[in-house]
């Protein structure tokens, strides 16, 4: 009987950690559609790390206060009407998490002209999150396909 009991720990071991970082990611992905739909960027304010900063897909780095001004005012043109994000791995790396997202994004805006334009894209992009003493914090995004 003590070898099943063992063999039932090491396999709840070994796939409780993988399963958390599931559902933080899933958490972290709600949080953020939540924060976009509203407008409300305070939560990205608060789990972006002080050293955060995006990628573009052409390499290009963007600082934290750079990428919350951007699309603070890129909420201000436009509203999303949905968004749908889709989990495709999380891997541990570095001392950190590592989640590629599949997210498609359907908006409304006047980019240009006072006519409301809607459009619904697909984006492709990884954020590296690490967990502090104060909670998990955000510390890169980078575009894989725009």
């Amino acid at each position: 009987m003590r070898p099943l009991i063992i063999v039932t720990f090491l396999a709840t071991a070994s796939f409780a950690p993988g399963e958390g970082l599931w559902k933080v990611a899933r958490d972290h992905e709600e949080a953020f559609r939540k924060s976009l739909l509203t407008k409300d960027l305070t939560w990205l304010e608060k789990v972006t790390a002080k050293g955060f900063y995006g990628e573009e897909v052409d390499g290009t780095r963007t600082s934290r206060a750079k990428t919350l001004s951007s699309l603070r005012d890129y909420l201000t043109r436009r509203t999303f009407l949905k968004i749908e994000p889709t989990i495709l791995t999380v891997v541990r790396k570095a001392g950190g998490v590592l989640v590629r997202v599949s997210t498609s994004l359907t908006g409304e805006g006047m980019p240009i002209w006072p006519i409301k334009v809607r459009r619904t894209s697909t984006t492709l992009h990884e954020e590296f999150w690490l967990r502090e003493k104060v909670g998990w914090k955000l510390h890169w995004i980078r575009q894989l396909k725009p």
